[in-house]
């Protein structure tokens, strides 16, 4: 009797018998990073998206501060926190969403939470948005290599 279809045989504990069977096809995807024109494109669809609300939001609550120190730190705030979430829970801004385009980190796989707040707080970097000119063919700023993300073509 072949012993693969013997029915009485013990099976080793360290095979799940309620475990998927294994596919032998391999899914690997490439991943093609992003452009500069692409990425300026996500820069101004979200400055725009950005600036409008938080505008709007002051306006509505009157609380425009007539400081341009409190001014600038509450920008500041409302930058961080739009693009920590947006990143950080969906992988894409609306910039993103608009060109087709996402971040992942260096599996192919969306950023973790620590890896979006990094990303955020990068941005803040003097001169940061030209480290994107200089950065080569992976097309990576220093809020992408300190994270350790990408922004690549959705396929």
């Amino acid at each position: 009797m072949n012993d693969s279809h013997n029915p009485y045989q013990v099976v080793p504990r360290s095979v799940d018998p309620y475990a998927a069977p294994a596919s032998s096809v391999v899914h690997e995807v490439e991943l093609e990073p992003a452009g500069r024109g692409l990425r300026f494109l996500n820069y101004l669809i979200d400055s725009l998206a950005l600036g409008s609300t938080f505008g709007f939001v002051l306006g509505v609550l009157g609380a425009i501060p007539r400081d341009p120190i409190a001014f600038m730190f509450l920008n500041i705030g409302a930058t961080f926190v739009y693009y920590t979430i947006m990143e950080g829970a969906f992988g894409v801004t609306l910039g993103k969403l608009a060109t087709g385009t996402r971040v992942v980190d260096e599996n192919g796989d969306p950023p973790g939470p620590g890896q979006a707040m990094i990303r955020s707080l990068c941005r803040f970097i003097p001169f940061e948005p030209f480290s994107l000119l200089f950065s080569g063919e992976r097309r990576t700023g220093w809020h992408d290599s300190l994270a350790g993300t990408l922004v690549v073509k959705k396929v």
